[in-house]
């Protein structure tokens, strides 16, 4: 198993299918889907059992309690049988080609962080980057210091939070 994709779910109805079906459209990776209700009221738990369903050879639907975004994460880590570990969030859509092409650079390099970028779909159009440097056009490896100088730079040309990075899983 490659990758192990965690989705924690809370009261996303809404939102909850067009970010499934981005992920389920990935193709080219082996990987597993980790679905963690985390005690929604609302449908989103009848939409997970209709994706396990219809998955079911790579779908793993947890259900709990609530008890947070960190805590839904964590149940899904310790489920988790992928040689890497991504968190996606279920109001957030991927695009499973730039997905895949990032997740096999960085497994051919043996990264142990891919650190990635986000960007905003408005009106139907996929915009820019969110986050640029100078810097780091020239920067597609980094290790050690080099890589956390330009994670923290001035120009803040990394996001913190873990849903645009993937992370061995070790």
């Amino acid at each position: 198993m490659e990758l192990t994709i965690i989705v924690p779910v809370y009261n996303v109805e809404q939102y909850l299918r067009e970010c499934l079906d981005s992920i389920y459209q990935i193709k080219n990776i082996k990987y597993e889907v980790i679905l963690v209700n985390d005690g929604s009221t609302d449908s989103s738990y009848k939409i997970l059992e209709e994706y396990k369903n219809r998955y079911s050879e790579i779908t793993k639907v947890v259900d709990k309690e609530n008890g947070g975004l960190s805590s839904a994460r964590n149940v899904g880590i310790k489920e988790a049988k992928g040689e890497y570990i991504s968190f996606i969030d279920s109001d957030d859509i991927i695009s499973p080609i730039e997905f895949e092409e990032f997740f096999k650079e960085g497994q051919k390099l043996d990264l142990d962080v891919m650190v990635g970028n986000m960007r905003y779909l408005s009106d139907g159009k996929i915009g820019e980057p969110l986050f640029r440097s100078q810097d780091i056009k020239d920067f597609t490896v980094g290790k050690g210091t080099k890589f956390f100088l330009t994670l923290f730079d001035g120009n803040k040309c990394f996001r913190e939070e873990v849903v645009d990075d993937i992370y061995k899983r070790d």
